[in-house]
């Protein structure tokens, strides 16, 4: 493009050097989208440069979504008010025909176009001369390099708009670059992600087989137990020693249905064990087997801790007698380290409104 417009204008044809100063931006705009630098840095900057060979009053990049939807990516003003340039400040129409087209175009005076001329915005926005090249990488459209001015008609020559179109070139190149290098990154992420998983998948199968080892030999010690006791409990004994081996019995269960649990890892598979349950006396047994530890606790005067339970009758509950047991256990045990030797602990199940 650079070789074309220099055949086409020479040197002669801008005695203000504008064609030679566009030509040297647009090699320093090419070395910088060389260096890496960011997408909006690099807009910022070439709208900048294209303001000051121009001489336009305002210019930016209007960047396209995969919806047609416009957003301003950069712009600059030359009034140095510091406001922000909108989408409503330019001329949609002028873009609209720069893209329906394909090509950069240069109006010399609006009012001079049949289009245009019947465009509102144009009345509001005063605009006499507007510059827009499309911004494309093969049939890829990512936008239009936009620039105007308010102050005269034919405020922009041939010079301008192939200025503009050799910054439209580096624009889009740049944007593209852009999109190759977010691919690539989501890419990479995606990649990771599914590493993650794979990893994770791997730990979790691991962790499966020994977990089924683990429940295997130690269901093979549970079952031994559990003989014993249920051979103790044939021989004729003490109705404390046979409460007792209840407990014992139960709590080698518990521990059974605990290992049984290494070996599931979904919630919703177990549900199907939920039984009818009746709560006072899954808290009566969680208090008697904690019992040992505080029935010999006594404090410095002598008062040892108390523990009581206030059940209301007939709380029945839809769960797993496993898990209330270990919840409820835990909680009387932290309350036990957290009174001391000597004090009271109230376990209440109650039925509350609703």
């Amino acid at each position: 493009v650079a070789h074309k417009v220099l055949l086409q204008h020479g040197t002669t044809a801008a005695p203000d050097q504008r064609l030679a100063s566009a030509l040297r931006k647009v090699l320093e705009v090419s070395a910088r989208m060389r260096g890496g630098g960011s997408l909006s840095s690099l807009l910022s900057t070439i709208t900048h440069d294209a303001l000051d060979i121009t001489g336009a009053q305002r210019a930016c990049v209007v960047l396209m979504d995969d919806n047609a939807e416009m957003r301003i990516g950069a712009s600059t003003d030359r009034s140095g008010s510091g406001a922000e340039i909108t989408l409503e400040d330019l001329s949609k129409t002028v873009i609209q025909q720069a893209t329906a087209k394909g090509r950069a175009r240069v109006w010399h005076d609006v009012f001079e176009d049949p289009v245009l001329v019947k465009a509102k915005s144009l009345v509001a926005l005063s605009l006499r001369s507007a510059l827009c090249a499309p911004l494309m990488r093969g049939d890829e459209l990512y936008g239009v390099m936009y620039a105007d001015t308010t102050s005269a008609a034919a405020a922009f020559d041939e010079i301008d708009l192939e200025v503009l179109r050799l910054f439209a070139d580096q624009a889009a190149a740049a944007i593209e670059s852009s999109k190759l290098v977010e691919d690539v990154q989501r890419s990479l992420a995606e990649l990771k992600a599914l590493q993650d998983r794979l990893v994770k998948g791997e730990r979790l199968r691991v962790m499966g087989e020994l977990s089924s080892g683990v429940a295997h030999e130690f269901n093979n010690l549970l079952t031994a137990i559990l003989a014993r006791i249920q051979m103790m409990g044939l021989n004729s004994l003490p109705s404390e020693s046979k409460r007792d081996l209840d407990l014992i019995e139960k709590a080698a269960l518990d521990a059974a249905e605990v290992v049984r649990r290494l070996q599931s890892f979904s919630r919703q598979q177990r549900q199907a064990d939920f039984k009818t349950l009746d709560l006072g006396e899954i808290c009566q047994d969680a208090l008697d087997l904690l019992r040992p530890l505080w029935g010999r606790r006594r404090g410095s005067d002598g008062q040892g801790l108390e523990v009581e339970l206030h059940a209301e009758p007939g709380l029945f509950v839809r769960g797993d007698a496993t898990e209330l047991r270990e919840v409820l256990t835990n909680l009387v045990k932290n309350s036990i380290e957290a009174v001391g030797v000597s004090g009271r602990i109230q376990v209440v199940a109650a039925r509350r409104r609703g």
